[in-house]
């Protein structure tokens, strides 16, 4: 079965214009800073990627996992350290890069990159 075409679901031009839909636009943005998010938290050891890369070298999200640096445990991070990771993990394993909600996804992904670049 091929995958719907946005710009013909009728529901979704209810909230995004033709134009949006179109050419990514309400995406992309979302989806860089993601990107940028995701880079932080590795950065930090705060995000295990391993099993994210398949043998064939394709990348998926849903084999990301919340992580430690240097044996810590996850007691050791704070409320707001792990708010952060999970709610990159919820934003990201959702893979719409905001389509459904942009507005409150760009928030979380907005708050997420404020506290990481402290």
């Amino acid at each position: 079965m091929p995958v719907a075409s946005l710009a013909k679901i009728t529901a979704c031009q209810t909230c995004h214009t033709s134009a949006e839909i179109s050419d990514g636009s309400l995406t992309k943005v979302v989806a860089a800073d993601i990107a940028t998010y995701r880079r932080k938290l590795i950065d930090r050891g705060w995000l295990d990627t391993t099993q994210a890369v398949s043998s064939d070298g394709s990348y998926n999200v849903l084999g990301e996992y919340a992580s430690t640096p240097g044996g810590k445990k996850r007691s050791d991070l704070s409320k707001s350290d792990v708010d952060v990771i999970i709610n990159y993990l919820y934003v990201a394993k959702d893979r719409s890069n905001g389509v459904h909600n942009p507005n409150y996804i760009k928030a979380i992904v907005a708050q997420g990159l404020e506290y990481l670049n402290k």
